[in-house]
């Protein structure tokens, strides 16, 4: 049965392939041994299961049968690049014979060809030769001839037509040509006639300039000679004036001298008698407040008394005595609030 099988895949793989029955038969001759013994040990591996690393044999078995499958796999692969050389042999065969025939006969079958397609050759010839006629002819004017245009499929008529029109684009260019070059001429004139007005009108500036510059020069001159008497009557009536000035300075010093030593003598009179008042008043202020405070301390001891007293007594009191820890600590925090008290009253009646 495993043999049936693998015939038959042999066979439909082969058979779909196209190959020529001979070349089919010594495929299936290299490679149907090779094909059953794989299959034979793809049975023994499908019914190999390690599930414990305790299955020595099954694990050697498995070793065993992957390595029979390498060697068949290398088999395999050394008959395809055999085969695969030949097919190449073959093939280089084949091209070189068929080379030679194609050589032998590709000639001949393009001599028939010209022979019987003459008429044709020769219009194509008559076209080609009329084609570079009339690109000659119309070569000066190229530029304004229409993008594309087949000159050998026109008419005369059509060809002298678009020759003419060509000729009239190329005229009317040379005229606009002309007349540019004439412009240009005229408009070059213009320029150097107005460049020399310009050199003209610069020399008349210049020597105005000149002229101008001498005007201002000895404006100048007159306007720093005015200037100078000017400077010169201003120095003496300054130095005039600063005399006076210093005249006058020295006078209010003089007068301001005597007022601030007047003043200065008020003032200290004044000063020392506001220190004799301010000394009396704060002896009076001192006594004052001296009666104030005994008053105030003769009617705060009776008071002062009682808290002294009290504190007296508040320090002769004793905890009772307890058992507990936590009614040890309860007396102990009495304690010290009581020592707070104490230590408040004293301070406040310090005060008193």
């Amino acid at each position: 049965m495993m043999e049936n099988t693998t015939n038959n895949e042999l066979v439909r793989v082969i058979s779909s392939s196209g190959l020529a029955p001979e070349t089919a038969m010594t495929l299936r001759d290299k490679f149907t041994q090779l094909f059953d013994q794989a299959e034979i040990w793809k049975g023994k591996a499908e019914g190999l299961v390690v599930t414990d690393i305790s299955q020595i044999r099954e694990m050697q078995e498995a070793r065993n049968a992957r390595l029979a499958l390498r060697d068949i796999r290398i088999q395999a692969d050394k008959v395809r690049k055999h085969l695969k050389e030949d097919s190449l042999r073959y093939g280089r065969a084949v091209q070189g014979v068929y080379n030679v025939i194609d050589y032998l006969i590709t000639p001949i079958e393009r001599h028939l060809k010209e022979q019987e397609d003459f008429p044709a050759i020769q219009e194509a010839k008559r076209l080609d030769a009329l084609q570079a006629e009339r690109k000659k002819i119309i070569e000066p004017y190229a530029e304004f001839v229409q993008f594309g245009l087949d000159l050998k499929q026109l008419s005369e008529a059509e060809f002298a037509q678009a020759l003419s029109n060509a000729k009239g684009l190329l005229e009317l260019r040379q005229k606009e040509e002309r007349e540019r070059i004439e412009r240009e001429r005229a408009e070059q004139a213009e320029r150097e006639r107005i460049k020399q007005e310009n050199e003209r009108l610069k020399v008349e500036a210049e020597q105005m300039e000149l002229q101008r510059a001498k005007a201002e020069a000895d404006r100048k001159a007159e306007l720093e000679k005015l200037e100078a008497a000017r400077k010169a009557e201003l120095a003496k009536v300054e130095a005039a004036r600063q005399a006076e000035r210093k005249k006058l300075e020295a006078e209010a010093a003089k007068k301001l001298a005597a007022e601030r030593a007047a003043r200065e003598k008020i003032e200290a009179q004044l000063e020392a008698k506001r220190k004799a008042e301010a000394e009396a008043a704060a002896k009076e202020s001192a006594r004052i407040k001296a009666e104030e405070a005994a008053l105030k301390k003769a009617k705060r001891a009776p008071d002062k008394t009682k808290l002294l007293g009290f504190a007296q007594l508040l320090r002769e009191l004793q905890t009772p005595s307890v058992n507990s820890e936590e009614a040890k600590m309860v007396c102990f925090n009495i304690e010290k609030l009581i020592t707070k008290v104490i230590d408040y009253i004293a301070e406040q009646t310090d005060k008193l």
